[in-house]
């Protein structure tokens, strides 16, 4: 749905420098299905606690 807001149905041609505005417009909007967190945001928090995890492990 997003990308709708952008690219109505139809739309034939697009250079690269629109889709890349489109794409961190997308990754960077806060979505109510992560707390309000945006796609970027969650995709770090999950790396993050992910090393962290595999760091503690790794320790034990």
């Amino acid at each position: 749905r997003l990308i709708r807001r952008w690219l109505p149905k139809g739309t034939k041609k697009m250079t690269p420098k629109e889709v890349a505005f489109i794409e961190k417009w997308i990754n960077n909007y806060p979505k109510k299905c992560l707390d309000y967190k945006s796609l970027r945001e969650d995709f770090w928090m999950a790396n993050l606690n992910l090393k962290f995890s595999v760091r503690n492990k790794s320790r034990n």
